[in-house]
């Protein structure tokens, strides 16, 4: 119920991005818990082919946020509610930098609220720099949960193949129509 009262209300007060993002998200979701590699083949897909809306400007650079950001989200929540129902399967998988990695973040959230009490920081602008970091080791640590065979990384390659090959067509298109435009002399 409170899922359908926040989807109506997205859809009814919302943008495209903003609809289009929750529904991407929910059959991302629907996706990874029916089989986890397709999950994080669409991801692969969306890191680079997703559009992005830009939230704020700070001085140097923009916030965006990207639909691969809600789709990780998803993904990661599908995931978990698929290890849960199949608790019969492996238990995570450890590595050895998985603790490393979680002192780390831990290290930056740390310090970035330290920097945020004393005011040496925009809080705005950290949030979301740790963010990012935390968002790059959730993609290392679903890889690496769902990547269990030859056949997985073989599918996960070649999506990342199919994805570079469509971005190098669309921005080869979009040079392709630069350069018949002339310059003022």
């Amino acid at each position: 119920a409170l899922l359908s009262v926040l989807v109506g209300r997205t859809v009814s007060g919302g943008g495209f991005f903003w609809v289009s993002g929750v529904i991407f998200a929910l059959l991302a979701g629907l996706i990874t818990f029916l089989n986890p590699e397709n999950g994080l083949v669409l991801l692969v897909f969306s890191m680079l082919l997703s559009p992005e809306i830009e939230l704020a400007k700070i001085p140097g650079r923009s916030i965006t946020l990207r639909l691969d950001d809600f789709l990780l989200i998803a993904i990661l929540f599908a995931y978990l509610s698929y290890h849960a129902a199949n608790f019969h399967e492996r238990q995570f998988a450890r590595t050895p930098i998985g603790k490393p990695l979680v002192f780390m973040i831990l290290v930056y959230l740390l310090s970035t609220a330290l920097g945020n009490m004393e005011g040496r920081l925009k809080p705005v602008t950290s949030f979301f720099f740790v963010l990012k970091y935390v968002q790059y080791y959730l993609i290392f640590w679903l890889t690496f949960q769902i990547i269990n065979s030859k056949e997985s990384v073989k599918k996960v390659l070649t999506a990342g193949v199919l994805t570079a090959i469509i971005v190098t067509v669309y921005v080869y298109s979009i040079s392709v129509s630069y350069t018949h435009l002339t310059l003022p002399t």
